[in-house]
């Protein structure tokens, strides 16, 4: 018989853990954070196969709009067309594999490759190259698409050919938080992004990790606030909720059917694998997650609301200045940075462990350590 593999050896911590009750959970080995094994599994069996965040639908606002980026390892550009759909394709001209346009985001109606001046139309397709033969067929020339979905007004973007359709995985989310009808919150904005030396999973398992926030964010996070026990999920999500004191004042705007419980509680989401965010029923901040290498990955941010009137600060119902709101973003990511970073040079080490996970508080973890499992240890 042969002698299991190190990445074998892994894959059985990940199926142990994910297997245990609340009463006895721990947290994930560190091996699991640190596995370069490990990662070429997660590349081929999670990263290349799911759903990344790219946004918001109202980045890209008006025709023209995009942005471009790295999923992994692919170029890819998020465009909205003239004819106002969203389209998500390859960044790599066809001519030369030249980069056609930096990261970033902007507005274009067509895109032209610096190499060689190939122009492409807002629906990839090649518009004209210089100096090219009578016979060059255009119309044969074109980027290829990447498939986009759009859920409750996130942009999520995949690299598979035929991902499984994310909104059917979501529906029990959307039966808990529907009436928000956060699809309607009509005004967004980013924050700078954050490069960070840290395990993708680490920065996932922070986003859902309520036990940290007393004391790491004390200055960004009130305290009229408190947690319901008990976090819950399903096979794509997962969510702990905290709720006010005093429900949010009551507006024009708000949405019809509206429960009286979505007016006073705040929900902390994870969409697996790669998207967090905090909801409530005017405003939410998401962060997601883009995993470059077994140690390393970017976190890209954004808020969204009904209006910039909409934007409160924690525990208060009074309008903060979007700039403001914006910096207070900022720091929040800001404070977990050397948390995470710190964990990721831990888990490296010989002394590192995996302590228990804290009942009511982490225990939410349990929904994203049986997907990592489904996923890694089941084919």
């Amino acid at each position: 018989m042969n002698a299991p593999t190190a990445l074998n050896k892994v894959l059985d911590l990940i199926a142990t853990t994910a297997a245990q009750t609340p009463d006895d959970a721990h947290a994930m080995p560190p091996q699991v954070y640190a596995s370069p094994e490990l990662w070429e599994l997660e590349k081929e069996r999670i990263l290349r196969q799911e759903w990344y965040c790219v946004g918001r639908d109202t980045d890209f606002s008006v025709s023209g709009d995009y942005l471009s980026l790295t999923l992994l390892d692919e170029p890819v550009v998020v465009w909205r067309g003239a004819d106002d759909q969203l389209r998500a394709m390859s960044n790599i001209c066809r001519h030369r594999n030249a980069l056609i346009t930096e990261q970033g985001t902007g507005n274009k109606r067509v895109l032209v490759c610096p190499y060689h001046k190939w122009t492409y139309e807002d629906n990839g397709q090649l518009r004209g190259a210089p100096d090219v033969p009578e016979h060059f067929d255009k119309s044969a020339i074109c980027l290829p698409q990447y498939p986009l979905e759009i859920w409750q007004g996130f942009v999520f973007v995949s690299l598979s050919a035929e991902p499984a359709p994310l909104a059917p995985r979501l529906g029990s989310l959307e039966e808990l938080v529907g009436d928000t009808r956060m699809d309607q919150f009509a005004w967004s904005f980013r924050v700078p992004e954050k490069s960070l030396r840290a395990n993708w999973k680490i920065m996932v398992e922070n986003g859902m990790d309520g036990y940290h926030v007393a004391y790491v964010h004390p200055k960004t996070l009130g305290t009229n606030i408190q947690r319901i026990d008990s976090p819950w999920g399903d096979g794509q999500w997962n969510t702990s909720c905290e709720r006010r004191n005093e429900p949010w004042p009551e507006h024009a705007d708000d949405p019809q059917g509206l429960s009286e419980l979505n007016r006073i509680n705040t929900y902390t989401i994870g969409v697996f694998p790669l998207l967090l965010f905090s909801l409530d029923c005017h405003c939410l901040i998401w962060y997601s997650i883009f995993p470059v290498s077994a140690d390393e990955c970017v976190v890209r941010a954004g808020v969204a609301a009904r209006s910039p009137d909409k934007l409160c600060s924690v525990g208060s119902p009074e309008p903060v200045d979007p700039q403001e709101y914006m910096q207070w973003v900022t720091e929040l990511l800001g404070e977990d940075a050397p948390i995470v970073e710190g964990i990721q040079r831990a888990v490296q080490t010989d002394k590192a462990g995996c302590g228990p996970l804290i009942k009511g508080q982490e225990d939410n973890l349990q929904f994203f350590y049986r997907y990592l499992a489904r996923h890694l240890c089941s084919q």
